[in-house]
């Protein structure tokens, strides 16, 4: 096995740093701290690099906040310093690990990432009829320090290097509701240090690292031919649903020398024609969809986002920035119609914004239906002599809404009713179950509903 040496002078240069300042500062330029550091950033790398060789560089505190959505989780931010740090390091670290990493993991790596690993989970679902999603329970929490310190230095024999990594686990550590036993545990085991930050750089290369051993013994062990990983969300795919059992089974005994396990609930054995949920997509063998959830997501933000404008808290550019980045994650699945009609719901309800936020065809689909004028339905008494075929029947005007009698169904796709639900005054007002205007489509009346009996 190929061993590396002398990696901290190629770590310490100021080349090294140089890329590591460009990196890290990318897309946060305007904030304060990374500004002040830019303002003389040579003379802070020297500086860097100085306590670096000398062994007396320390780490900062990390800025913890929570963020609820997709779900609760307790982000911890570096210094702007730190990062730089992180960046460095990983340069070394990653030529090392890259070659040895599998083709079918795609966080944290070049020329990969989700719409990559989404693709590829297409691919396979077209192949098999089944497939195995699985999940680490609370991955980045659990990491064991000892056990991925010890999988680095396999690789890695420079003390220093080493010793670097050391102190950047030692920065942040998971507390003891994260223990979980495992065999020849004994009463000392619930100090373990445990745990990586989400929010650095090097949690996600360490995942990485800790993972890879698992990848290896999916693939050359049990021979499984489809397999797909994104951080610590794994799929296998096989045609007969015993196999995927066997498979989880097997993997649950290799993750125990990694002081790791599967999800309880989140692994499970689904049929890839009913879509598989992953990456914010259900992906299906002939489509790819937008997962309800995640849309709703997007509604709410924007919504809250808007107050922001209007209290001068954020400025319409920053709006413009997040809106078409989700635009740009939503046209990776058949999602037109979708956005189509949250953009003009939004229009309708929060005013004239969309025109400068809204890129592409969306955009000017919203233009196009907002000049259109909805039919009126004429009453009975202006056309008594309307034949049954021709009398015009009120129906829900959204593009999205098949049935309107079905707007909370949830087997149903998620359209624009389900994202902007209705006040009791405009089902009223409309007379339509999602508290819509009334639009006219033709297609034969019941005598009931022309006053008249057949």
């Amino acid at each position: 096995m190929r061993t590396y040496r002398n990696l901290f002078e190629g770590l310490c240069s100021f080349e090294n740093l140089n890329a590591a300042y460009h990196v890290a500062r990318r897309g946060k330029r305007a904030r304060a701290e990374v500004a002040g550091f830019e303002l003389r950033y040579e003379e802070a790398l020297l500086a860097m690099r100085r306590d670096l060789l000398a062994g007396t560089y320390r780490f900062g505190r990390y800025r913890e906040f929570t963020v609820l959505e997709p779900k609760e989780r307790l982000v911890a931010a570096a210094p702007f310093r730190d990062r730089v740090v992180h960046h460095a390091l990983v340069n070394v670290l990653e030529p090392i690990w890259e070659p040895r990493f599998i083709h079918d993991t795609y966080a944290c790596r070049r020329e990969r990432g989700t719409h990559q690993a989404v693709l590829r989970c297409q691919e396979w679902t077209r192949r098999y009829t089944h497939v195995l999603k699985a999940d680490i329970w609370k991955f980045y929490p659990t990491v064991d320090h000892e056990v991925l310190f010890a999988r680095i230095s396999r690789r890695v024999r420079d003390p220093r290097v080493l010793a670097l990594v050391r102190e950047v686990l030692a920065t942040w550590t998971s507390g003891p509701e994260y223990y979980r036993a495992f065999a020849g545990d004994d009463l000392f085991s619930v100090l373990r240090p445990r745990g990586i930050p989400i929010g650095n750089l090097t949690s996600q290369f360490s995942a990485n690292v800790v993972l890879s051993g698992l990848d290896d013994f999916a693939k050359r062990t049990l021979g499984v031919h489809a397999y797909v990983r994104y951080m610590d969300d794994m799929l296998l795919f096989a045609d007969d649903p015993a196999v995927l059992r066997g498979w989880k089974r097997e993997l649950e005994r290799a993750l125990e020398p990694l002081r790791l396990a599967l999800h309880p609930l989140k692994c499970q054995v689904i049929r890839t024609r009913d879509g598989v949920p992953f990456l914010g997509f259900r992906v299906l063998p002939g489509r790819r969809l937008l997962l309800r959830a995640g849309v709703r997501r997007f509604v709410r933000r924007t919504r809250r986002q808007l107050r922001q404008v209007e209290r001068g808290e954020r400025t319409r550019d920053a709006l413009r920035a997040a809106v078409r980045g989700w635009v740009a994650h939503a046209k990776f699945a058949e999602s037109g119609r979708l956005r189509a009609a949250i953009f003009r719901r939004f229009k309708r309800r929060e005013g004239g914004w969309v025109e400068s936020v809204v890129p592409g065809a969306a955009g000017r689909r919203v233009e196009q239906q907002q000049h259109e004028q909805p039919a009126v339905c004429l009453s009975q008494q202006q056309q008594p002599e309307q034949s049954q075929q021709q009398q015009r029947v009120p129906v829900c005007e959204d593009v999205t809404c098949r049935n309107p009698g079905r707007c909370g169904d949830p087997e149903r796709a998620p359209n624009v009713h389900d994202l902007f639900p209705a006040r009791e005054d405009q089902k009223e007002q409309h007379g339509s179950p999602c508290g819509r205007p009334m639009a006219q489509a033709w297609r034969p009346a019941q005598p009931s509903e022309v006053g008249y009996e057949a």
